[in-house]
């Protein structure tokens, strides 16, 4: 894949540079390289539409409810971007909205003190 490995290398140093995770950089490039092999082209001279197609096929090929690989894809896109001095605003990529729920931390049934049933009641010592 042309450019790619210049493209892995700023990726790279960036990422440390800015203090982000290895996993980070670890996702960023796994997607981007992804990406990069399914299209078979530099991925910072595409063309607006072939981005938006790749995504499209994205979504429809993976139906899991967090979409990781579509939004590392499009993270990752965006940070490379970046790098390069690519104006974003020539591609239009999508915002990731975050869930507005908030998670269930307990899933136990509670005893009738607030604790789980698998937590035993303190014992009194009068």
């Amino acid at each position: 894949m042309p450019g790619f490995d210049l493209q892995l290398k700023r990726l790279r140093r960036s990422i440390t540079i800015s203090g982000k995770s290895q996993s980070t950089l670890t996702n960023y490039a796994r997607c981007l390289a992804h990406m990069g092999l399914h299209l078979n082209c530099d991925l910072l001279e595409l063309d607006d539409e072939v981005i938006q197609d790749y995504l499209h096929f994205l979504k429809r090929k993976h139906h899991t409810p967090s979409d990781s690989f579509f939004k590392y894809t499009v993270y990752g896109l965006r940070y490379l971007f970046r790098i390069f001095d690519r104006k974003e605003s020539s591609v239009i990529l999508p915002s990731i909205e975050r869930p507005k729920k908030l998670p269930v931390v307990l899933s136990q049934q509670l005893n009738g003190t607030g604790m789980p049933k698998w937590q035993k009641r303190p014992k009194n010592h009068s």
